[in-house]
């Protein structure tokens, strides 16, 4: 952990986050809609960033060759430890950065999940991330980013929220 040079408080970073990120994140809603993105088209599949691997164990059952990438080692260490307690072989986790893969090969399916496109900070950056992902998507592939809005919206539509996340909570 760091200390904030501006406030008297702890800064917990990803890598303090590691060993507890599966506890911290252990919700299944969305997973659902991510295994029906994987049909009879799709051979492979990225998953960028993917955490400690909530979807990746996952999707592995699907028996698809799957790419687990994220920006953290820590994370990403702690992913080859799950999969290898869990005897799953058809996952390549690897660190690799949204803003700049380079991972010399495409997929059939690339999925950002959890609006952790949204973790971008720059417009430069998210372009940039949005070009990558796009050399490495296959010409019939599909790219999916799940983003959320962070303001009520008064309309009641149930299509503007994802059924996991709402402002008021």
């Amino acid at each position: 952990m760091n200390k904030d040079l501006n406030q008297d408080t702890e800064v917990v970073g990803y890598s303090d986050r590691a060993m507890y990120y599966e506890v911290e994140y252990d919700e299944d809603v969305d997973h659902n809609f991510y295994q029906t993105l994987i049909n009879d088209g799709v051979d492979n599949v990225l998953e960028i960033p993917c955490g400690v691997g909530r979807n990746t164990l996952v999707l592995a059952k699907s028996g698809k060759s799957i790419t687990a990438a994220d920006l953290e080692p820590c994370m990403v260490n702690r992913l080859k430890q799950r999969l290898h307690e869990r005897g799953i072989t058809n996952v390549d986790a690897c660190v690799a950065d949204m803003c700049s893969i380079d991972l010399d090969k495409t997929f059939d399916l690339i999925f950002s999940p959890r609006e952790a496109f949204q973790l971008i900070s720059t417009q430069a950056d998210a372009v940039q991330a949005l070009f990558s992902m796009k050399e490495h998507l296959s010409t019939t592939g599909s790219l999916i980013i799940d983003l959320s809005l962070f303001a009520q919206d008064d309309s009641d539509d149930p299509a503007v929220y994802p059924d996991y996340f709402h402002p008021d909570q």
